[in-house]
């Protein structure tokens, strides 16, 4: 009976009955159930309600399953890559299970852009090593209390009403790091501002300088990531729209094969104004140039 009644509680909105005998469940209850839909909450009831409901739903599932077969196969779906949901797919109800394009995406980069909880974990060490220079600087900057709000007013004197903040890096969402990288170098002439202004405060108070500005030397890294990450976000946000978009997001992952993904064409930087010349970058031989 315990299981029964906590399993109505879940199907509540729709179910005829409510759960709580409070004064203000009452009051709702006259407010908005009608006399004919009411019912007395007893085994039998609870029983054939939840039987009713959920024989239903299992019968719908079924039916859209089987509408959905081409040529007696199953039809694909893309999920949730978490166990449970993938066992249910694949021997509960028999689907063909694949990634959903968000964890496809972040699978697939996650290891080519040196993420791992630890440096010997690392397929690509000199990527993993620019994130640990990228987190240093965010730290760097939201801990110093005494100088924190020197950044906020750097931040604040070049663009009136812009962020004011570093975004910190999350490992396990990794495509959040194109935010990271995108506010690093939006702010980027605030940031050299900003460090060697702790290092002459600290000259002057004749305490030991703090870090130099960790990521002083990749700007040209962090706009040639930014040219990798940026359309990969792009096709991200597409793929999880509620649309019947599916034709657009196979067609831009394709795109996205001949232009990023592959090493034989430059990749063009996002970060530019209007006013300048395209910067590519060639990851073939390693270097960029305008053009």
């Amino acid at each position: 009976m315990t299981l029964l009644l906590e399993t109505m509680r879940v199907g509540n909105n729709n179910l005829p009955f409510r759960t709580g005998e409070y004064d203000e469940s009452e009051l709702l209850a006259d407010l908005v159930v009608p006399d004919e839909f009411r019912a007395t909450i007893n085994n039998h009831t609870v029983t054939r309600a939840i039987a009713d409901l959920y024989s239903s739903a299992r019968q719908a599932i079924r039916s859209h399953l089987e509408r959905s077969r081409v040529n007696n196969m199953a039809s694909f779906s893309m999920v949730d890559s978490g166990p449970d949901v993938k066992w249910m797919m694949t021997k509960g109800i028999g689907l063909q299970w694949e990634w959903c394009m968000p964890y496809l995406t972040n699978a697939a980069t996650n290891t080519a852009f040196g993420i791992a909880l630890q440096r010997k974990a690392s397929k690509n060490f000199p990527a993993t090593d620019l994130v640990s220079r990228i987190a240093s600087t965010t730290f760097a900057v939201r801990s110093n209390a005494s100088m924190e709000s020197l950044f906020s007013e750097l931040c604040e004197m070049a663009n009136a009403g812009a962020t004011i903040q570093l975004i910190e890096h999350k490992e396990h969402r990794f495509m959040g790091f194109d935010k990271v990288v995108r506010c690093l170098l939006e702010k980027w002439d605030k940031l050299e501002d900003w460090f060697q202004e702790s290092i002459d405060k600290a000259i002057r108070e004749r305490k030991s300088a703090p870090e130099p500005f960790p990521i002083a030397d990749d700007k040209m890294n962090l706009l040639l990531l930014y040219g990798l990450l940026n359309p990969i976000m792009a096709l991200n946000m597409m793929s999880q729209k509620e649309d019947t978009n599916q034709v657009d997001v196979l067609l831009s992952d394709i795109g996205l094969r001949k232009t990023i993904l592959d090493e034989t064409p430059p990749v063009k930087a996002k970060m530019r104004t209007p006013t300048d010349p395209p910067l590519l970058f060639f990851t073939k031989s390693g270097t960029s140039r305008d053009s």
